[in-house]
């Protein structure tokens, strides 16, 4: 993996609605951290599919609060239409129509990572445009542990 400077370097990244629930629910450290605190560093997407995943799973209060996070941090939704063809690409490999959607999505804005804590999230597709890493792995590109 690599290291990733914090002033420095600005990584563009895709979060999973997971990634969001976790965080709001305070059920993963890791998604929470990312979050709370690491979004500042990271070039931040979100797209329609996301907010409607998370919105499906997160209570009327919950879904406030990721909106407020996404305020605060200053992250726009965007809200551009992924085309069909690159969904049914990803459906062909494997995924469910929402994955394939975010999967279409991450390629569409050429960002280098999508983070999601499904592990099964096109683990076995070789030569994506883009890498599939979870939260832990996310929070360590822009928090490298000091070695000593």
């Amino acid at each position: 993996m690599e290291n990733v400077s914090k002033p420095n370097t600005r990584i563009s990244v895709v979060l999973d609605s997971n990634v969001y629930i976790h965080a709001i629910n305070e059920t993963d450290s890791d998604c929470l951290a990312l979050v709370k605190y690491d979004l500042i560093y990271l070039d931040v997407m979100v797209p329609l599919r996301v907010l409607l995943e998370a919105d499906n799973n997160l209570d009327e209060e919950d879904t406030k609060k990721l909106y407020d996070i996404l305020r605060n941090h200053g992250i726009e939704p965007d809200y551009q239409r992924v085309p069909e063809e690159m969904i049914q690409r990803y459906e062909a490999l494997g995924c469910k129509k929402g994955d394939a959607v975010i999967a279409a999505y991450t390629e569409l804005i050429g960002a280098d990572y999508l983070v999601t804590q499904n592990r099964r999230f096109l683990k076995d597709v070789q030569g994506l445009p883009f890498t599939v890493i979870e939260a832990a792995q996310a929070v360590r590109l822009v928090s490298p542990e000091e070695e000593g």
